[in-house]
């Protein structure tokens, strides 16, 4: 409730078993302390027998401050994208991404489509909550589906000063709105062919619902030491 932000996905389904996604966020009433966030975006799961990871953006792990690597066509393991911190944390993360695959040992598997905007990809078999829950890599249980983030924007991770700065205020998500889209879509096979055969978009009224209603924004009030400080 302390976050008043809205966030609404329209879905639309194709004969073709296509699914777009177009999804608003807005953040124009949350309160300035709990902002800004530190990533935009989705989080899915799917089998984790699609080991296989394929992308179109750019090399390596990268974020908006750390996005100096080439864009092209690269490919590893789910596993391998880990970078094994001294604590858990976001790691692994791919930006200015067009496309990416998941897909098994056969080539079968699932197509990442952006639309318009590249996106932020990552996908690892622990999830943001365990991550953030846990001290040491040892202590997480490894989960036998993939979490996948398919993200509008994410913070950069500053740093800059060796390690304790925040990011830069350009590298940070101060915006009140944002709106992404992108497909979902089984693939076999190459995905050339599958991204020379796919459908126009038709983008919706996704922004108008994610607005939220005015008579269910919760009253919010600081704490009281946050409140001390903001009053100094």
């Amino acid at each position: 409730p302390d976050v008043r932000a809205g966030f609404a996905a329209v879905y639309t389904i194709l004969p073709s078993d296509e699914i777009q996604v177009d999804a608003a966020f807005d953040f124009s009433n949350t309160p300035k302390r709990t902002r800004p966030p530190l990533r935009v975006g989705m989080e899915w799961q799917v089998d984790g027998s699609l080991e296989n990871l394929a992308w179109f953006g750019r090399a390596g792990e990268t974020y908006a401050d750390r996005a100096f690597e080439p864009v092209g066509l690269f490919s590893g393991t789910v596993d391998g994208q880990w970078t094994d911190y001294s604590r858990p944390q976001e790691n692994g993360n791919k930006t200015g991404v067009r496309w990416a695959a998941l897909t098994d040992n056969s080539g079968a598997g699932l197509l990442v489509v952006a639309e318009g905007k590249p996106l932020g990809i990552g996908a690892r078999h622990y999830s943001q909550q365990t991550m953030r829950e846990s001290s040491y890599s040892f202590q997480m249980q490894r989960s036998k589906n993939i979490f996948l983030d398919i993200d509008a924007a994410q913070s950069g991770v500053g740093g800059i000063n060796s390690w304790g700065a925040r990011p830069l205020d350009k590298y940070r998500l101060f915006g009140k709105t944002y709106r992404y889209a992108y497909r979902l879509k089984p693939l076999s096979g190459d995905p050339d062919k599958t991204l020379a055969a796919l459908p126009r978009f038709e983008p919706s009224e996704v922004a108008t619902l994610a607005v939220p209603d005015a008579p269910e924004r919760p009253e919010t009030k600081a704490p009281k030491s946050r409140k001390k400080e903001m009053e100094k």
